[in-house]
């Protein structure tokens, strides 16, 4: 079987702005309601509870973990908040650096 077309879902690293509870293939879901990923694995999760002072600032810790992520809403810098695993979270998407940056189709059309 030979596929042609659009790359629409990648393995993404991703950082949450919380620990969460969230079980492998739990979704990310927008505030919209669609899914815009699955969770693949956790990277990391720093330390326990969230009531120690931290130092920095705020008693929350961040979590790194990796999505299998649509390209459209995640690289358009519109997720916000997310739901993943029943829980609230703001998730930020990072591509690697090395990663490609496409030029937006519209513009490749008009070209000859």
């Amino acid at each position: 079987m030979h596929h042609t077309g659009v790359v629409r879902k990648r393995i993404l690293p991703v950082t949450l702005d919380r620990e969460t509870g969230a079980e492998f293939d739990s979704n990310f879901v927008n505030g919209r309601g669609r899914r815009v990923g699955k969770l693949r694995g956790l990277l990391s999760r720093c330390g326990g509870g969230g009531g120690g002072s931290g130092g920095g600032g705020g008693s929350r810790r961040s979590q790194r973990a990796l999505g299998l992520m649509r390209l459209e809403e995640c690289l358009s810098g519109e997720l916000g908040q997310i739901r993943l695993g029943g829980e609230e979270a703001v998730v930020e998407v990072s591509p690697p650096e090395w990663w490609p940056r496409e030029a937006p189709k519209k513009s490749r059309m008009g070209k000859d």
